[in-house]
Formats: structure tokens, sequence, C-alpha cells
């Protein structure tokens, strides 16, 4: 037909490749899901699939069930649905499939942040490549991956003024992963902003706040579901609820975009609601990702949209000519080529650096020769709720069953190898222990019996 047009432009530009931003834009989020897809399994991981394959039998988690030393006890599980995604996924496709929906939301939550950052796609690159280390430590087999995708929905919805999706983002949130209460804490500041700011718009969004608040108890937990969330930061020597200063490079590169983000606040005060947003969630997140180093991503991906479009507005960025390549395409396609063979190859392999198998079957067995209780320590009892299920473990790191005092003293009593009031306490007969552990040394010492040894792993018995 005579002036016909492809939609996607001129047919001679389909020829001339595809231009230097989109082959920027291409190579980066390439990299990032093929990094994804290599999201590592964890301690946590394991006990999410087994609470995961509770669920689907019909057996809420709200009972502990997989230890002998407070079993029966209340146990507040608030990511019973990431469980039970997970364990549907890997009864379909193994861990191949619970990392492949990691990698999904990753990319999903590097796409939301780029849109919201705008600008110059180069600088856009920049900031997002150099805070990965900051906010790449969710990238793990782990409910967590989701709150930061759903911090980012709220703020764009916030932005948008899409105020009646709200509630909904609050209910799926508060059922996959309880950092929610992030989540709340940006809208309560950002409806005090909408009151200095914006007083059109407060009243429909403290509706909307009333509502989210009660569909975040719309869950196994109810009402209570708030408040025990809130009780579990730094209840244990736990990495990720170590201030930032002790989390490093995430917490240097904290400090610098805190510094960053104060500057451009100058540079480009916030007169939008858009920006206000920003700004308001940002300032909220931050004393929490100085204390506690989860909350490290969270203040950065609100903050770089701060700082990208202040770099914008301080230095506009110039037009690029025309410079659509063939070349462009050719290295987009063998970067996806080779990044495809790179995740398909470890998944076959069941890389070690995936954490897919960490406990040998052998290990397993001689765990269950054992007609003992077993000791395990903190780290490692996820391990054992998922590859040696018949077996009670001694303790985990679900942390919320355990009372605070127990799970002080035991981590202390283990990192300095005092073994002998445990075990007598507990009537301990087995150990499941990794060889650099203070207690594992302790054992050999006096005398108990290896029945399994390997890299990674002993299996101790006490001697007759």
């Amino acid at each position: 037909m005579a002036g016909h047009r492809c939609p996607c432009g001129q047919t001679g530009s389909l020829r001339r490749g595809i231009s230097f931003d989109r082959l920027t834009v291409s190579l980066l989020f390439i990299a990032l899901f093929a990094r994804a897809c290599r999201s590592p399994a964890q301690n946590d991981t394991w006990w999410h699939l087994r609470a995961g394959e509770d669920i689907w039998q019909g057996l809420w988690p709200t009972t502990e069930r997989w230890s002998y030393t407070v079993r029966g006890g209340f146990w507040p599980d608030h990511e019973w649905l990431s469980q039970a995604v997970f364990f549907a996924l890997h009864s379909v496709g193994g861990m191949a499939a619970v990392t492949l929906y990691v990698a999904v939301v990753l990319v999903a939550t590097y796409a939301l942040l780029w849109r919201l950052m705008g600008g110059s796609v180069q600088r856009r690159a920049v900031l997002l490549v150099v805070t990965l280390p900051a906010t790449f430590i969710t990238s793990a087999v782990r409910p967590q991956v989701a709150s930061l995708l759903l911090l980012l929905v709220l703020v764009l919805l916030l932005m948008e003024r899409r105020l009646r999706l709200v509630p909904f983002a609050f209910l799926l949130w508060a059922n996959l992963h309880g950092a929610f209460v992030l989540g709340a804490l940006v809208l309560v500041v950002v409806l005090v902003t909408a009151f200095v700011w914006e007083r059109p718009l407060a009243r429909p969004l403290a509706i909307a706040t009333a509502c989210s608040a009660a569909a975040t108890m719309l869950t196994p937990l109810g009402p209570r579901v708030i408040t025990l969330v809130l009780e579990m930061t730094n209840e244990v020597d736990i990495v990720e609820w170590r201030p930032a200063w002790n989390t490093m490079p995430a917490g240097a590169i904290l400090g610098l975009v805190a510094i960053a983000f104060f500057v451009s606040w100058r540079v480009r005060p916030p007169s939008e609601w858009g920006d206000r947003v920003l700004v308001a969630g940002s300032l909220a997140l931050l004393p929490f990702a100085v204390r506690y180093s989860r909350v490290i991503p969270m203040f950065v991906a609100l903050a770089l949209p701060v700082l990208a479009r202040a770099w914008e507005a301080r230095r506009p960025a110039p037009a690029r000519a025309d410079d659509r390549r063939i070349l462009h395409s050719a290295a987009v396609l063998a970067m996806g080529v080779g990044a495809s063979a790179w995740v398909i190859v470890s998944w076959a392999s069941s890389d070690p650096a995936l954490e897919w198998e960490p406990v040998p079957t052998a290990a397993a067995d001689a765990l269950r020769s054992c007609d003992q209780r077993i000791f395990n320590r903190f780290d490692d009892g996820g391990f054992l709720i998922w590859f040696a299920p018949d077996i009670p473990v001694f303790i985990d790191s679900r942390v919320d069953p355990f009372p605070k005092d127990f799970l002080h003293e035991q981590l202390r009593r283990e990192s300095a190898g005092e073994y002998e009031e445990t075990f007598a306490e507990w009537q301990v007969g087995c150990a499941f222990l990794p060889p650099r552990s203070t207690t594992a040394q302790r054992l050999r010492q006096d005398g108990w019996l290896v029945t399994y040894e390997d890299a990674d792993w002993l299996v101790f018995e006490r001697p007759s």
C-alpha cells in the first residue's frame, strides 16, 4: 500500500541495528538477569520450602513443629505466601524454577527503578552499577526479594496518585514478607507530606492509608502481624540486622548515597508531588538503613531517582545523534547467547555457588543412624529441616519461635565451644557441625566419634 510504514519505523532503520542507548540498556539488563539467575540459596531458603510444603498439605505455619527445644510453641510466620509460591515452583521445576522466580522479581525491581530515575541512559546506568553492591544484597532465594519491588510499586502508585491500588499492594506485601512495615512507614510520612504541601490530596491519601492498615491484617496472624514483625529487629547477631558501618561495602555506598542525596536535595528542591514522595520516603528509611543493614537497599533505591533527577536538572544531558549500528545488535545477541549458556550450564551442573545441595545424602544418612537427639548450630538448622525432615533440630535461623535469651546464650556457647551444659540439659547424643566450628574442634579433642566427615560437615556421636 502506498504510504504504509512499519510501526517500528522506516524499514531501513531495522537494517541499521539499534542505538548505543539501547545497547547500554540491553547489556545491563541481560547481565542483571544472568546474575540474578545465579542467586544462591541460603540456610533460610530450606525452611521456607519446608513451610511451603506444610502449607500445601493444609498445615498453617503458626505452630512450631520442627525442633525438640520449642516444639509446639507459637511461630509467627509472616511470609506464608512466599513460602507457598516457593514450594509450588519447586514442585514443578526444582530449585531452577524457584531461582528463576527470584531472578524475574529482581529484574522487575531494577526495571521499575530505571523508570523512576529517568534522564540520560548513561547516567542511569552509572548510578545503577556503582550502587549494585548495596542494592543487590537482596539477591538470594528468600522471600525478602519481593519487598524491594513492592516498595517501588508503592512509591510509583503514590507518585502517580493511583491511591485506590495502594491497599491491594499492602495486602499482597503483608502476606509475602514482613518488611511491609517499612512500606507503612513510607506511606505515613508521605501522608504527612500531603498535609503540608498537597492538602487536596491529604483526604484520599488518608483513606488509602486506613484501608492499607486494614489490608495488612488480612493474614493468618491477623492484627498481631504488625507487633510481631516489629519485635524481630536485632534479636540475635544476624548479619543483616547489623548496622551499616559493620556491613561493607554496602555501608560505605549508603554513606556516599546519603551525602549525594542531601546535596541533590539542595540542587533541586522537591517542588512537584513525585519528587516529594521520593524525598519523604528516602528520609523515612535513612535512619533504619543506618541502623539495620537489610534496609540499605530500600533507602538507596528511593534515593537514586532523586540523584538522577538532580543530576539532569544541574547539567542536562546533550541530545545524542542517531548512532544505530548493526554491531550494537550483534553485541546484544552475543551477550544474550553467552549469558543464557552460562546460566543453563550452571543450573544443569548444580554449580556449588548456587548452594542447591548443601547437605550430602550420606551426611543425612549418618544423622538418621543416630538414635539420640542431635545438636546443630543456628546457621545450619534450616538445612536439616529440608534435607533431613524426619530429624528434629536443636535450633535454626527462623528466630521467632525461640526465646531471645535462649538464642543469645546458645550462640555464645557455640562460639566458645562450651557444649557440656547444653548437651547435658537437652540430652544430646549426636552433633552436626562444620569442621571450622569451635564446638566441633572441642568434640574431637574430647574423643567424640566421627561417623561422617567431608570438607563441609562432621557428624559426631557420643562415645559409649
